[in-house]
């Protein structure tokens, strides 16, 4: 069986949400960059990304039983 993976997709980000976000399929191993490029999502709409909460880059390894969260950038002021 695959691995998964819980998506938390926010703000202007939620569009890009699958069906299958509580439980997403992935290859172990995938990254940051490669889980975007899947779901459609350009690296210029992310501005953070978090891995059971711990602040990671594009380049961090998904190895599946995380919850993956990703910000868009953020306005305001």
């Amino acid at each position: 069986m695959g691995k998964q993976i819980q998506l938390d997709l926010q703000a202007t980000l939620k569009r890009y949400r699958p069906v299958s976000h509580e439980a997403y399929p992935i290859e172990s191993g995938l990254r940051v960059t490669d889980l975007l490029e899947q779901l459609g999502i350009a690296e210029h709409e992310v501005n953070l990304v978090f891995i059971n909460g711990v602040s990671v880059n594009l380049n961090a390894a998904i190895k599946g039983g995380e919850c993956v969260t990703l910000y868009p950038p953020l306005g305001g002021g």
